[in-house]
C-alpha cells in the first residue's frame, strides 16, 4: 500500500487546559508533500507474460497528469516576497488568501459598528504567529519574533512588549469561537487593513516577509542497496530555511543516458531491474521557489531465482487412492514470498513429454511415479526442477471415480490409467434439443496474421456476438517502425443514431500460450462484466478495440463479447499500422481465409435437456461434426461457412438425475483448457492446472449432481483448443467399478 507523509499544518500549543478556540479554518485545495513511499505488485499466478528490463513501470495505465502549477518553477531567491492578502467578507465562512479559495469555520462579525476575525484565523493563517491561551483565565500571549501581545476576554487593555495600551473593543467569545477586534492587526502586528463598505469586503495584507532563500532537498533511502523487486522506501528531510511550507516535490530517475520525471518516485521506480540508478529530488515552497536537485546513486542488484533444497513425500509408499503428504523446503531472499508452484507427475516408465501438470492428491495405478517441482518468487523467477519418486502398492483403498467424485474438486484431471474408452457409453436420453437465435460474426483466420488488412466485417442488427482470434506472426521487415495493431471498429452506417450495448466483453493477451489465453478468456467471459453502452451517430465509427502498438510478434489476442444494438452496426476487425487511424481501414484489402474457420452464424447457443435413469453410464457428444456445426457464410466472399467445432457457440445442458450422477468431460481432438459454468452456482476452470494434450484417455471431472436435483451448465469450446468433447454421465453405482 502507497503511504503519504501528508504535509503538516501548523499546530498551537494552548497553556494550562489546552482549550482549542473553534475558529480552525479549513482549506478547501490542499496541497500535500508525498515522499515516504511504498508499492507492492499483485503477481498474477497463471498469467503468461514476457518479462521486459524496463525502467519504468508505473502503477496504472493511464497518463498521470501534473498540474501546470506543479512545474511552473517562479525563481524569487534574494526577492522580497510580498505579505499574503486576505479578502473576507462579514457574514460569510468562505474566504480567498493570494486568490485561492478556502474555508472558515466561523465568519467575521460586526459588533456595534466594529468588524471582529476568530482568533484562530487571526494567529495561524494572519499572522503566522503562536499563541498560549490559558482557557481558565480566558487569556493568553500571541508571539510573533520580537512581538508579543497579551490580551484577554472582555478587557479592552492588552499589553504591547510589556507596554500597557486600549482596544477600541475588547475580545469575545460567541458560540465556542474567540474572537478580537480587526484593529489589532492594523494598529500593533502590522498588516494594512481595507474595508469596503458597500460589498463589506475586509481586504488584509500582511506584513512583508523579508528575502526568499531556496529550499533544501534532502532524502535517504532506507537502506544502501536493493534486490531486484523490493520496494525502494526513501524518507525525505527536505526544508525551507525560511520556514516556508513546501507544497511540492519532483523526483527524477537516471539510467544509462534515459530520464524520467514524476511528483511520485513509486509512479517511475515501483519494481526496478537490476542496474545502477541516479535518483533525484527537488522541492518547491509556498512561493513557487524550486530547491536545486539533490542526488543520490543506488545499486539495485540481481534478483535469483529460487532454489529448491529438499521435496519430498511423508512416506515412500502409498495404497491406491490413499492421501498423499509432501513436503518441500527452498532458499530465496527472506522478504519475497512464492507465488505459484508447477507441479507434475508421471509413470517412471512415461517421457517427460508425458507428464501431467498438477500435483496428485492421490494416484490409481500401481507403480513408481516421478512427481516433480517448480516455484516461481515474486519477481517471477522460476526455480530448476526438482523431482522425487512415490511407489504405489497393489493394495486399493478407493478407486478413482470414487475418490474424484467423493473428495475430489471440479477441475480434477481423471487419470483413467486402465484406459477405458468412455465412447463406449451409451448415448445420453435427450428429451428436448433447441437452438437460440442470434447473429455471431467470427474472425479466427486467417488465424495467424503476416499482412495488415481486413479479418472480418459484417453487420449485426439486434442481438449478437463476436469472437476473435489471432496471432501476430508479422514478419521482422514488416514490423519497422512500430508494432502492428489488432482493432475492432463499430460503423453506424444508417441515418438515425443507433445505440450499442456489449456485454460480458472479454479480450485477453498479447501472450503466446494460446491455450492459457483460451481458457482465461472463456473463464472470464462466464463470470461476466459490466455492460458498455454507446451512442453511434450516424456515420460515426468508434473503436471498441484497440490492441495499441502491445501486439508484439508471435503473440496471441483473444476476444468474445455479447452485442445488442438498436439498428444497423457493422463491425470491422483489422490487422493495422502502428500509426493507421479509423478513416484507413476503407480502403484496406480483404485477408484470405486460410484454414480456421471465419464467418457470420445465426445461431448463438444450443439447449440440451437429458434424463439421466442411473441405469447405466451414458454420453453426450459435442462438436463432433458437419450435421452439428453452425452453417453460415462468409461476408467478405460470399461463400458458404461452416463454424468447425462451434467455437462461440454457448451449450447450455440440464439433467435431471434419478441417482447420484458424477460428471466428466473427456476431451476427444488432440488439446483442451477450458471452463465451465454451473448456473448459479460458480464458474470453474477445467482442468484446475495446465491441459490435456492427445491423450483421450483422460478426463477432468465436472462435479456431481445428486438424485432428484436438477442443474444446468454452460459450456463452450475454448478459442485455441479444439473439439470434440464427450461429456459423460456415470451413476454413483459404478465409480467403483
Amino acid at each position: 500500500m502507497k503511504k503519504k507523509l501528508l504535509s503538516m499544518l501548523l499546530a498551537i500549543t494552548l497553556l494550562s487546559s489546552s482549550a482549542t478556540i473553534s475558529a480552525k479554518e479549513q482549506k478547501v485545495n490542499d496541497d500535500t508533500i508525498e515522499s515516504h513511499m511504498e508499492t507492492q505488485e499483485d503477481y498474477d499466478k497463471e498469467a503468461i507474460t514476457t518479462d521486459e528490463d524496463v525502467m519504468i513501470d508505473v502503477i496504472e495505465e493511464k497518463p498521470i497528469e501534473i498540474n501546470d502549477n506543479f512545474l511552473n518553477e517562479v525563481d524569487t531567491e534574494g526577492e522580497i516576497i510580498k505579505g499574503d492578502e486576505f479578502i473576507l467578507k462579514l457574514g460569510s465562512k468562505k474566504y480567498t488568501m493570494n486568490g485561492s479559495s478556502y474555508v472558515l469555520t466561523a465568519a467575521p462579525l460586526s459588533i456595534n459598528v466594529r468588524t471582529y476575525l476568530p482568533l484562530r484565523f487571526m494567529v495561524d493563517e494572519v499572522l503566522e504567529a503562536t499563541l498560549n491561551w490559558n482557557l481558565d483565565k480566558q487569556e493568553g500571549v500571541l508571539s510573533k519574533e520580537e512581538m508579543s501581545v497579551q490580551l484577554k476576554v472582555g478587557s479592552r487593555t492588552i499589553l504591547v512588549n510589556g507596554s500597557k495600551t486600549s482596544l477600541d473593543g475588547a475580545p469575545i467569545v460567541r458560540n465556542g469561537t474567540t474572537y478580537v477586534p480587526l484593529k489589532i492587526v492594523s494598529d500593533y502586528l502590522g498588516c494594512t487593513v481595507n474595508y469596503d463598505a458597500s460589498s463589506k469586503k475586509i481586504i488584509i495584507v500582511g506584513k512583508d516577509k523579508g528575502i526568499n532563500n531556496r529550499p533544501i532537498a534532502k532524502f535517504n533511502f532506507s537502506q544502501a542497496t536493493y534486490i531486484a523487486g523490493q520496494t525502494v522506501v526513501t524518507t525525505s528531510s527536505s526544508y525551507d530555511p525560511d520556514g516556508h511550507k513546501l507544497v511540492a516535490q519532483e523526483w527524477e530517475v537516471i539510467k544509462e543516458g534515459s530520464t524520467v520525471t514524476n511528483k511520485e518516485l513509486s509512479y517511475i521506480f515501483k519494481k526496478p531491474s537490476a542496474g545502477i540508478y541516479t535518483i533525484g529530488l527537488r522541492v518547491k515552497d509556498q512561493y513557487g521557489f524550486w530547491s536545486e536537485w539533490t542526488y543520490k546513486e543506488l545499486t539495485i542488484l540481481p534478483n535469483e531465482a529460487p532454489k529448491i533444497t529438499y521435496l519430498g513425500t511423508e512416506r515412500n509408499t502409498y495404497a491406491q487412492g490413499e492421501k498423499i503428504k509432501y513436503q518441500y523446503f527452498y532458499d530465496n531472499e527472506s522478504w519475497e514470498g512464492i507465488t505459484n508452484e508447477k507441479w507434475t507427475y508421471r509413470q517412471a516408465e512415461e517421457e517427460i513429454s508425458e507428464a501431467i501438470l498438477g500435483r496428485p492428491d492421490a494416484l490409481f495405478k500401481e507403480g513408481t511415479y516421478i512427481i516433480t517441482l517448480q516455484i516461481d518468487d515474486e519477481y517471477g523467477n522460476r526455480s530448476e526442477i526438482y523431482e522425487t519418486t512415490v511407489h504405489i502398492t497393489k493394495q486399493v483403498l478407493e478407486k478413482e471415480l470414487s475418490y474424484r467424485f467423493t473428495q475430489g474438486n471440479i477441475g480434477d484431471i481423471i487419470d483413467n490409467y486402465q484406459e477405458f474408452n468412455y465412447r463406449d457409453y451409451e448415448d445420453a436420453e435427450i428429451i428436448h434439443q433447441s437452438t437460440v437465435a442470434g447473429r455471431m460474426l467470427m474472425s479466427d483466420s486467417p488465424e495467424e496474421v503476416s499482412r495488415e488488412g481486413i479479418l472480418y466485417r459484417d453487420m449485426i442488427n439486434g442481438k449478437g456476438r463476436i469472437l476473435m482470434h489471432h496471432i501476430n506472426r508479422f514478419s521482422n521487415a514488416s514490423v519497422v517502425g512500430g508494432d502492428k495493431r489488432l482493432v475492432i471498429v463499430a460503423e453506424n452506417t444508417s441515418t438515425t443514431p443507433v445505440t450499442l450495448t456489449l456485454s460480458n466483453k472479454v479480450i485477453k493477451g498479447p501472450v503466446t500460450d494460446v491455450l492459457y489465453v483460451g481458457q482465461k478468456l472463456l473463464y472470464d467471459y462466464l463470470v461476466g462484466s459490466e455492460d458498455e453502452v454507446m451512442v453511434l451517430q450516424p456515420g460515426e465509427r468508434r473503436y471498441i478495440y484497440d490492441s495499441g502498438t502491445k501486439w508484439q510478434q508471435e503473440t496471441c489476442i483473444s476476444g468474445l463479447m455479447d452485442v445488442s444494438t438498436t439498428g444497423e452496426v457493422t463491425f470491422t476487425m483489422a490487422a493495422v499500422s502502428a500509426g493507421s487511424t479509423i478513416n484507413n481501414m476503407s480502403s484496406m484489402e480483404f485477408l484470405l481465409q486460410a484454414v480456421h474457420p471465419r464467418g457470420t452464424f445465426s445461431e448463438i447457443a444450443i439447449n440440451y435437456t437429458l434424463n439421466l435413469d442411473g441405469t447405466k453410464p451414458t454420453k453426450l457428444l459435442i462438436g463432433t461434426g458437419e450435421e452439428e456445426w453452425v452453417k453460415g457464410y462468409d461476408a467478405l466472399t460470399n461463400e458458404p461457412a461452416q463454424n468447425k467445432g462451434n467455437y462461440g457457440v454457448s451449450y447450455y445442458i440440464t439433467m435431471t438425475a434419478e441417482e447420484d450422477m458424477g460428471i466428466i468431460l473427456n476431451p476427444r481432438a488432440n488439446v483442451f483448457r477450458g471452463a465451465i459454468e454451473w448456473m448459479g452456482i460458480g464458474v470453474y476452470n477445467i482442468p484446475t492446472t495446465g491441459a490435456i494434450f492427445n491423450n483421450t484417455a483422460k478426463a477432468i471431472s465436472l462435479g456431481t449432481i445428486k438424485a432428484g436435483e436438477t442443474k444446468t451448465f454452460e459450456y463452450m469450446l475454448p478459442n485455441g483448443s479444439a473439439a470434440p468433447v464427450l461429456i459423460g454421465f456415470i451413476p454413483k453405482s459404478y465409480w467403483d467399478n
